[in-house]
């Protein structure tokens, strides 16, 4: 008997954790049988649709839920249609993850898994706030390449630690003599003749490592395909939040047909 308390005991306390584990969870979560019958939810389930404590009895089935949403309306369309897509991706026993749009504005993405012997447990997660924030950089981004193409100075973007091109603006296409494709991936070695890649590679390294330029420099540049040009290079290091520096901006202003340039060129 001793043996027996001591047991049972341990699988009151092993149950308590796992509830007050499942019930802490901020998705939310719901188990269901083959047929569809609900066998346990979370609190934060629950709350996400407005569920109540009556509803979640011991026959509670996922389509009580669901009429219960549809009646509050936290749930549109065909009731049936829905149970039947579920039950069938509980039948094929195939992990998925969808997003679905509530009445209430929200967005929910529900991340499926199949359960041994039959059965399907799902999470749901309130992904409203994350998309919102991704279409407002996806527009921020957007708008940020549309005012890089079309200002008159040449911007090219270089990895910070291999020094290779990642970005340049319509102006630097012009500066280059070269499409984009053919400079996208590439180093200065690849493009331009070993005298101005040492310097270019030079000056580089210089600004990250930490001697800033103030102003713009005067060089003369001999480009890919453009012949010698004289411009004005500002290189700008940008850093990640360890303050590692992750990219390299060069602004260039090709100011070849100024009668006022001196070449400065070393």
């Amino acid at each position: 008997m001793g043996e027996r308390d001591r047991l049972n005991d341990k699988y009151l306390e092993t149950k308590w954790q796992l509830s007050a584990a499942l019930n802490n969870m901020a998705q939310g979560l719901i188990m269901i049988d083959a047929k569809g019958k609900v066998l346990m939810t979370n609190r934060s389930y629950r709350a996400m649709y407005q569920l109540p404590a009556e509803i979640m009895g011991p026959d509670s089935t996922l389509r009580d839920l669901l009429a219960y949403r549809a009646e509050n309306g936290l749930f549109q369309g065909d009731i049936d249609k829905f149970m039947a897509a579920i039950l069938e991706r509980v039948t094929r026993g195939k992990p998925s993850v969808t997003e679905v749009a509530v009445p209430d504005g929200r967005l929910i993405r529900i991340s499926e898994q199949p359960m041994a012997g039959g059965g399907w447990v799902s999470t749901h997660e309130d992904f409203t706030e994350q998309r919102r924030a991704e279409r407002i950089l996806e527009r921020t981004e957007r708008f940020l390449v549309m005012v890089l193409e079309n200002i008159p100075q040449a911007i090219v973007a270089k990895d910070a630690r291999t020094l290779r091109y990642t970005f340049v603006n319509k102006a630097a296409e012009k500066l280059l003599g070269l499409p984009r494709v053919q400079i996208i991936g590439k180093s200065v070695r690849d493009l331009f003749p070993a005298e101005t890649a040492d310097r270019i590679e030079h000056q580089d390294s210089e600004v990250l490592a930490g001697h800033q330029e103030g102003e713009f420099v005067i060089r003369t540049v001999s480009t890919p395909n453009n012949g010698q040009r004289h411009v004005a290079v500002r290189r700008l290091p940008i850093a990640d939040q360890a303050s590692e520096s992750r990219m390299l901006i060069n602004m260039i202003e090709d100011r070849t047909d100024r009668p006022d340039v001196a070449d400065v060129a070393a």
